[in-house]
């Protein structure tokens, strides 16, 4: 995947983190669901006592646990967000190379099968067994954020930065999520997207 490891790279993504997801105060644990090469938990180390952050694809995780170390209160894993746990699951990569363009989803085009990797998934509930409840979570993984979020228990949660994905997820499903999560949060901030060429970004606070 390109510039995985080109310099300059990982303060590229700490600079598009800080411009996408706002963190308004300290909190005790936050959930980077999708964290790449560490972008956000880069940016955000010194907001948080401690940090979970997630990557589907080996290679990047690999990159992310590296980038990372020097944070102590930052545990990264391996492993792709779902409604299930333990299935193991097939990596769909986008045309265009990039390492955070990985995704469960299959698209009608652009992408190409991973045949070198399969991931294992992990739910929600499984995170908050092992680790404890995120006051805050970001999340930007390419699709998966529907079966990730959709009708879970988020009491909890104060805060969520959110990436909703077009071309991954239907008109429908898009609009279930937004929908659920306004039950019980409001929009702190967002960004529009547009389709074919950005996705809207979500910053939701509770109500």
């Amino acid at each position: 995947m390109k510039d995985l490891v080109g310099n300059g790279f990982l303060d590229k993504r700490t600079f598009n983190a800080t411009s996408a997801y706002k963190v308004i105060q300290n909190y005790d644990l936050a959930f980077d669901i999708g964290t790449n090469v560490g972008g956000f938990s880069n940016a955000y180390h010194d907001k948080f006592k401690k940090i979970i952050a997630i990557e589907a694809h080996p290679l990047t995780y690999n990159i992310a646990k590296q980038n990372l170390s020097p944070y102590k209160h930052i545990q990264v894993i391996n492993n792709a967000v779902s409604n299930v746990d333990n299935k193991e699951t097939s990596l769909y990569l986008h045309s265009n190379g990039d390492s955070g363009s990985t995704s469960l989803v299959k698209l009608p085009s652009n992408q190409s099968l991973d045949k070198m990797y399969t991931i294992n998934t992990i739910s929600y509930p499984s995170l908050v067994a092992k680790y404890g409840t995120p006051q805050y979570m970001k999340i930007d993984c390419e699709g998966g954020e529907y079966n990730f979020l959709i009708n879970q228990d988020l009491s909890g949660v104060e805060f969520i930065a959110i990436e909703i994905h077009y071309g991954f997820l239907t008109k429908t499903q898009q609009q279930e999520l937004l929908d659920y999560l306004l039950q019980d949060f409001q929009i702190y901030s967002m960004k529009k997207g547009k389709e074919g060429s950005h996705h809207p970004e979500y910053n939701f606070i509770r109500k």
